[in-house]
């Protein structure tokens, strides 16, 4: 696939997948989902469709072949749906990246992975795919043999690269992150050899030759190559991808009003952690018929008990209500730690009720604050108390003068009314007033904003998931469909031991976590629990083989999707297509950009063949993702900017101009192939 193409399709499933917080998007994914008249005008998502009829909604797919028409579109669609209605707040405004938003960024980066296999296609003959990777090494090896310097000798020791190598494009691409650096060394593997390991599962029989030898032992140290440096692959890849959203993330300087307020990812994990019953849950894993084994965990979980006082909640519903009831806890003390320093300051009382009036507005009207926020370099509160002030003058007709005097307009906003402070008689700072253009004004702004948006957030996902039972079903009507999948497993493994080996893996990531470990430890972490996972798979494949077979079909099914001769959408034709529909002066300046994007990622890749960093590609596009993330200016006036200013995915002008078109052209191409399909089938 071309780069034109590659990076429009990363840039359209970005595009898409932070659209399904917006209500009827999910409803143009086309059956088994339902239209939604009254969001008709929504936008449609053609490459994330196609991957999910493709990869997901197949007769193939274990588990989920036994949902039923209806599991989608009455029990998960309105949902998903009244989530999104709901409105959940946006990490602009809140000044930092989201976790939800971080965890959106590598779905995206996996789907942007299959979608260059459906619509990039492979050929169906492995020799044709020999000389484009034999082009490749070539360049590899051009850039690991260097000319020898005159010191060297035949006998020279060879160098192992060591984690502080490894991090060096991390410390490129994450320019403000201060990571710690150690000696230990990382065994990372080679690349030629997984080319050869994914060559052989595409081609070959490499899913037969891992079941067959998963089959014989557990112990995968005598594996032989390729099969073993996929194997070193999986672990390491494992291994950076924790360290980034449990470390790396966190150690992103924060805006000012976030400095102290002690909130990372190991936060959610470690409140799951301790409110899963993990022993009672162990002694319901013991049971040995299947059967009892599903009443017992759905009793466990999902049964309500008896109350005299109205309708009562189950475990399910108290666990997900306890964990966000922490936040509401800690939001709850910072929103009257502030109104209690600013007690009786009226500008503080106006900013407090425009900052909540803003928290219940409607999604449209929000954007627009947002947009005029972007547009005028204004931060997000200074934007919401303008516009306050307008519909209250607006409103207020007959105190039109009073309010106007009042009134602050962006143009009257210079730097020497951000900056100034309010002072008491002594000339200290006067912390008991507030100003809503000062630097320190802002950040209370932010900081009480941070908390409302919070708030708002915990107790709109616990009306939605634990004071109805619609959530409930869901997870009923997911064990139903997994049944014989779970009675399979069941059989073959002891599931009691596999869940005391998550606990622990658990309890020791929160740990490393909290001390903020380099990542040999979370490499060493794979590690220590990998010998758990394959004792797992080791017993599954031996003893429900049948369970094996109905996996190995759905794979080979997914294979054929990336097959040259499967119908799909050429995204190659549609990104050629949205280029040739733009001006000559906008074409040249679209190329120039996505170029420079290129040059960076091949840049990347030269750093991760001297490294033997395998997992250089996915992470530069994530990292590229977080840092290019607008967030609210920290000050009264100055411009959006992103996370990371030197970490950007600069590419504005192939947004705005070749995006949409390319969405358009890949929506015709995939409305032919559906209405061939239809008349195939109706054909026969």
């Amino acid at each position: 696939m071309d780069d034109l193409t590659s990076t429009l399709l990363l840039l359209e499933l970005q595009h898409e997948f932070s659209g399904l917080k917006v209500p009827g998007r999910l409803a143009k994914y086309g059956p088994p989902f339902k239209p939604n008249e009254e969001f008709s005008d929504a936008e449609v998502s053609p490459v994330m469709s196609f991957i999910v009829q493709s990869f997901i909604f197949t007769p193939t797919l274990p588990g989920v072949n036994k949902a039923s028409k209806e599991f989608w579109s009455d029990q998960l669609q309105p949902l998903l749906e009244k989530i999104g209605k709901h409105n959940l707040s946006d990490s602009y405004d809140h000044g930092r990246v989201s976790k939800r938003k971080m965890i959106g960024f590598a779905v995206v980066v996996v789907l942007h992975v299959l979608a260059k296999g459906i619509l990039g296609k492979a050929s169906v003959d492995p020799e044709e795919n020999e000389k484009n990777e034999n082009e490749e090494n070539e360049n590899e090896n051009g850039v690991n043999s260097a000319p020898p310097s005159s010191n060297s000798s035949p006998q020279a020791k060879v160098l192992v690269p060591t984690e502080s190598d490894a991090t060096e494009p991390v410390q490129k691409t994450l320019a403000n992150v201060k990571l710690e650096e150690d000696s230990k060394r990382i065994e990372y593997p080679q690349k030629q050899k997984l080319r050869e390991a994914y060559s052989l599962f595409v081609y070959g029989d490499g899913l037969d030759e891992i079941i067959r030898r998963l089959g014989e032992s557990e112990d995968i140290s005598s594996w032989d190559e390729p099969l073993k440096s996929l194997a070193k692959n999986v672990r390491y890849t494992i291994a950076a991808l924790l360290h980034f959203v449990f470390v790396t993330v966190d150690r992103i300087p924060q805006s000012p009003h976030l400095a102290n307020n002690g909130k990372g990812p190991e936060g959610i994990v470690e409140r799951i952690y301790n409110r899963v019953p993990w022993f009672l849950t162990r002694q319901v894993l013991r049971v040995g018929n299947a059967g009892l084994l599903m009443s017992g965990l759905t009793r466990l979980f999902l049964m309500k008990p008896l109350s005299w006082f109205g309708e009562s909640r189950n475990l399910l519903q108290t666990m997900l209500s306890g964990i966000f009831g922490a936040d509401l806890e800690h939001t709850d003390n910072v929103l009257q730690e502030i109104d209690t320093q600013f007690k009786d300051d009226p500008e503080w009382a106006q900013m407090r009720e425009a900052l909540q009036c803003y928290a219940q507005l409607s999604r449209t009207r929000q954007d627009e604050i947002r947009d005029q926020s972007i547009q005028r370099g204004l931060n997000i509160t200074v934007a919401i108390l303008k516009e306050y002030q307008n519909e209250k003058r607006s409103s207020n007709t007959e105190n039109t003068s009073s309010t106007e005097e009042k009134f602050v307009s962006e143009d009257n906003i210079d730097s020497s009314e951000v900056y100034t402070v309010p002072l008491s008689s002594d000339g200290e700072k006067d912390t008991n007033t507030f100003d809503p253009f000062s630097e320190v004004g802002v950040q209370m702004a932010m900081k009480y904003f941070d908390a409302v948006l919070t708030h708002r957030d915990r107790e709109c996902l616990i009306y939605d998931l634990c004071e109805n039972d619609q959530l409930t079903d869901i997870v009923r009507e997911v064990m139903n469909c997994f049944y014989t999948i779970i009675y399979d497993a069941h059989q073959a493994a002891d599931f009691s031991q596999a869940i005391y080996d998550f606990q622990c893996f658990l309890y020791d990531l929160i740990n490393l976590s909290k001390a903020t470990a380099p990542l040999s430890s979370f490499v060493e972490l794979v590690e220590k629990y990998q010998s758990c996972f394959l004792r797992f798979v080791h017993r599954i494949v031996v003893n429900a083989p049948d369970l094996c077979a109905e996996w190995s079909v759905w794979y080979r099914h997914c294979l054929d999707q990336c097959n040259i001769n499967s119908q799909s959408p050429n995204a190659v034709k549609a990104s050629q297509d949205a280029l040739n529909s733009l001006d000559d002066d906008i074409k040249q300046m679209v190329l120039q950009e996505i170029k420079t994007y290129v040059n960076d990622l091949e840049e990347e890749k030269k750093i991760s063949i001297q490294n033997n960093d395998c997992a250089s590609e996915w992470h530069f596009h994530l990292s590229r993702f977080f840092g290019s993330a607008i967030i609210t200016p920290i000050k009264a006036k100055g411009a959006p900017q992103p996370q990371l200013p030197k970490c950007n995915l600069n590419l504005t002008m192939t947004k705005e101009h070749l995006l949409t078109p390319f969405r358009k052209c890949l929506m015709q191409q995939l409305n032919t192939l559906y209405e061939r399909k239809k008349t195939m089938h109706s054909t026969y």
